[in-house]
């Protein structure tokens, strides 16, 4: 890693504290690099086997080779830094997305602002969240009854 220069481990970073793979648009739109430059950086960090591309909601996508490297460096982030990123995609997820945010969950929504601490849109989006699972487990219950009835 001390092999890479600022930009890289910028990206990498932006890149560990997703919890999906990244595509350039939101590495673009986070880091504030070109996409060009963003192209090139990454295939250099995919030569050096750091991440590796998928194909994820029909978006070509980065994320880490290995789990444990992804770990690792997510653990040596300025915890500002962290926290702002967090925060950073949450709100792009938020309001309409960007890239692969616009399949982000409100389960995704509460992972980011979880660990932004932003607290109120964490209450708001986990709560919402909450709902959800409530009404899909009340509808699978209504399908057991209904099927136990007949």
């Amino acid at each position: 890693m001390e092999y890479l220069d600022c930009q890289a481990i910028s990206l990498l970073e932006i890149i560990s504290v997703t919890n999906k793979p990244v595509d350039i648009e939101l590495l673009h739109v986070i880091s504030g690099l070109q996409k060009g430059h963003i192209t090139s950086i990454i295939e250099d960090l995919e030569e050096r086997q750091f991440i590796i591309e998928k194909s994820y909601s029909g978006l070509h996508c980065y994320d880490f080779q290995h789990v444990t490297m992804k770990e690792i460096l997510y653990q040596r982030i300025d915890p500002q830094r962290r926290k702002m990123l967090h925060e950073t995609i949450g709100n792009i997820a938020e309001s309409s997305g960007i890239g692969i945010c616009k399949n982000y969950s409100t389960e995704d929504l509460v992972y980011h602002f979880v660990r932004s601490s932003n607290k109120e849109k964490a209450i708001k989006y986990g709560l919402d969240h909450a709902q959800k699972s409530k009404d899909i487990y009340l509808n699978f219950q209504a399908t057991v009854l209904s099927f136990t009835l007949s």
